[in-house]
């Protein structure tokens, strides 16, 4: 069990299985709130389109697709938030611009899955609302067919008093049209659950909802606290340096090895077949040459590049070169 919330807590479970038991317990938490996470996005998902669509079929398979989809990006998001081991040079504006990108858009994704699951839950809560709202609804709608009907009865009241023999039938078969008309209204209106209506009213008339949703907000970003203040001097993040690091220091010395070999391949085939080349071309040739075919970099530290070279090179001014392309 342990090992599976490991895997939920979204980083690299290798270095986590070789941290002191505080911190795997840390990543346990963080992964025991992704599960609640996923559990809360399927429910609040399955019910809402099951009662959309009055399917639970529908419910269910576009429920689990939904619900996987949030999953994936909550933890890619909750990955990308661990700190960054490697030497680069910081930039506190960008970092909290981009730190705070991703703190909404978990809270977007908070807010989509609270809204649902909060009203299965308090649901109960709405019924005296929701009957109203049928009566009230019951009654716009009637006042309407009366109207339609009412000047439809009247002509034929006109007909009839004008000596139509045929209005008294029509005015039977209209009044057998209301009476159905009014029939299927009554059905849909008291057997629709009103779901759409049921959140706005939730949401409108019980301010206790945002209470609940704050706490969903809260949940979600949890993990995103306990993981992105676990202070670096913890071991998991001084492996993470040291393993990332070695990586990037042995893929980039692969690189070097494989930029000199392509070079020095290369001039041995000029050598023995060699072409035309222009005057620029020349210049390349010959920095490549005069690096003997090593991979020239303008930073202290490659590939981190941290600290740049200092041109130590001495230019004259301007006025000289124009002395020099003028004054000849």
């Amino acid at each position: 069990m342990k090992r599976l919330l490991h895997v939920l807590s979204g980083d690299d479970l290798s270095i986590i299985r070789q941290c002191d038991k505080k911190v795997q317990n840390r990543f346990a938490w963080i992964g025991a709130l992704v599960a609640c996470i996923i559990v809360i996005s399927f429910i609040s998902f399955t019910t809402a389109l099951s009662r959309l669509f009055n399917s639970y079929i529908i419910g269910i398979s576009v429920g689990v697709f939904f619900a996987l989809v949030t999953a994936n990006i909550y933890l890619l998001v909750l990955y990308t938030l661990s700190k960054n081991m490697l030497p680069y040079v910081a930039s506190k504006g960008a970092k909290w611009v981009s730190i705070t990108l991703r703190v909404f858009l978990i809270g977007v994704f908070a807010l989509i899955v609270a809204k649902p699951f909060e009203l299965l839950i308090l649901s109960p809560v709405l019924e005296g609302d929701i009957e109203e709202y049928r009566n009230e609804e019951y009654a716009r709608r009637m006042k309407t067919i009366e109207s339609v009907y009412g000047q439809s009865f009247k002509d034929m009241d006109w007909l009839e008093k004008h000596g139509d023999k045929d209005s008294n039938s029509s005015k039977t078969i209209l009044l057998s049209q209301k009476n159905a008309d009014v029939k299927a209204l009554k059905f849909r209106i008291y057997h629709s659950d009103f779901y759409v209506q049921q959140l706005r009213l939730l949401n409108s008339k019980h301010l206790i909802t945002w209470v609940f949703t704050l706490f969903m907000i809260a949940v979600f970003l949890a993990p995103i606290y306990i993981k992105y203040f676990l202070p670096e001097q913890a071991d998991f993040y001084q492996l993470k340096r040291e393993i990332e690091t070695r990586l990037v220091l042995e893929e980039y010395a692969a690189f070097e090895i494989s930029y000199t070999k392509l070079w020095q391949k290369y001039f041995q085939a000029l050598d023995q077949a060699p072409i035309e080349r222009t005057a620029r071309l020349n210049l390349v040739m010959a920095e490549i040459q005069r690096n003997n075919f090593e991979f020239d970099v303008d930073y202290h530290d490659p590939p981190f590049r941290t600290m740049r070279k200092i041109d130590s090179r001495k230019f004259g001014e301007q006025d000289i070169l124009l002395d020099e392309l003028y004054n000849v």
